[in-house]
């Protein structure tokens, strides 16, 4: 009898081990990064002004991440420069999240980071306030910019 109890008594033991275990790993209150806005542009030839892409209900931390590219090169003294503008607790921000220069093509037609080097652009993390608009603009610059693309996507992280 004694041994059936014990038996009994180690297999409920486990079974509220694994349980527990299980819940440690998969709780409901992990929050995880979330889309709340999206950008998807092809054959741009023209400055796109300042433009809302999404207006927060709550106050939190996002994070934007695009890519820019040429696709058909143009002038080299023309670029594209990607602006994003928000509002935190300090007040209205703003900061140039990329630089495109007209002429690039293969193998470095992508955008660059505003001192015109290579890499460190994106992604941005940001605090935004409820009820003030998060803004892009993409500026060109000179008569013939050439053609390019604009893909981003912001995430709410909390």
């Amino acid at each position: 009898m004694r041994t059936k109890w014990l038996a009994i008594s180690a297999i409920f033991g486990a079974f509220i081990l694994g349980v527990a275990m299980r819940r440690a790993s998969t709780t409901p209150f992990t929050r995880q990064p979330t889309i709340v806005a999206t950008v998807n542009l092809r054959g741009i030839t023209q400055s796109i002004p300042t433009t809302t892409i999404f207006t927060p209900a709550d106050t939190g931390v996002f994070r934007v991440s695009f890519y820019a590219g040429m696709t058909t090169p143009a002038n080299p003294v023309n670029s594209w420069n990607l602006n994003l503008n928000w509002t935190d607790d300090a007040g209205p921000e703003t900061t140039q999240l990329g630089y495109l220069n007209s002429s690039n093509i293969p193998p470095t037609d992508y955008e660059q980071n505003p001192l015109q080097q290579e890499g460190l652009v994106s992604p941005w993390v940001f605090e935004a306030v409820a009820g003030q608009p998060i803004t892009f603009s993409l500026l060109a610059s000179g008569a013939d910019p050439g053609t390019c693309g604009l893909a981003m996507t912001i995430e709410r992280l909390q």
